[in-house]
């Protein structure tokens, strides 16, 4: 029964660690619906990317002691690589909703959203989500070296591959935004974090619930693509409304 368990949800040693993984589990579930109703341009979407982010962060928390971290600098540090990651993930569900209730009702919940034609310039805001998610997810390994006093000996190159991969996850709430503005080509941007889970799962033995909510996440963003391009474009009129 433990070998079965395990297999499913990776190791898991006590009830602390059961909570964090069931509210990590509960945030990707959010997000999978929060995909399925984008596809259907379903305003209720953005409440529950923003709920996804909320269970995430929870998450983080859950497995963080206080005790760790002695330090004033080493605690805020921490604290922020939480909170950051928490804000735009947040921040894109409110902006998301925002922009999507400007266009008027086709059904309940679903707006007559029309698609933007794409400029380069409309990479900019999402890929500075990412970049900033990236330089985020450095700071609670910068907080053990503040700890210590230890900030010559911070591992340059290690440190670079946490932003670079921290970055590539950010990808998520920047394609999120990406999709707030409208744009179809932000559904590509949502494969990419999905697919970095699947290799950390397969790494760490994460568990293989964990994979298939990944795959589903990745199937659904395929799905999202595919039904936004029934929809219609704006019109150069309605550009300068």
């Amino acid at each position: 029964m433990d070998s079965m368990f395990d297999l499913l949800f990776g190791r898991i040693s006590g009830g602390l660690d059961a909570g964090i993984m069931a509210l990590s589990l509960l945030g990707s579930l959010a997000l999978c619906a929060a995909l399925f109703l984008l596809g259907r341009r379903n305003e209720i979407a953005w409440w529950l990317v923003a709920g996804a982010y909320v269970l995430w962060g929870l998450s983080s928390l859950l497995g963080f002691s206080p005790r760790a971290l002695d330090s004033v600098l080493s605690l805020l540090l921490f604290l922020l690589g939480v909170a950051i990651p928490l804000i735009l993930g947040i921040g894109a569900g409110i902006y998301g909703l925002l922009l999507f209730q400007r266009f008027p009702r086709q059904a309940p919940m679903t707006r007559a959203v029309t698609l933007r034609t794409f400029k380069g310039t409309e990479l900019v805001l999402p890929l500075a989500v990412a970049l900033v998610f990236g330089l985020a997810s450095s700071l609670p390994v910068l907080s053990v070296f503040a700890e210590y006093g230890l900030w010559d000996q911070v591992p340059l190159p290690s440190l670079a591959t946490i932003i670079v991969t921290g970055t590539l996850g950010g990808l998520l709430p920047g394609g999120l935004v990406g999709l707030a503005q409208r744009g179809r080509w932000a559904w590509f941007l949502l494969v990419i974090p999905p697919l970095l889970d699947i290799y950390s799962s397969v790494i760490t033995a994460g568990g293989s619930v964990k994979i298939f909510l990944s795959i589903a996440t990745i199937a659904l963003a395929v799905l999202g693509w595919a039904r936004w391009g029934a929809v219609p474009a704006e019109t150069e009129a309605a550009k300068y409304k």
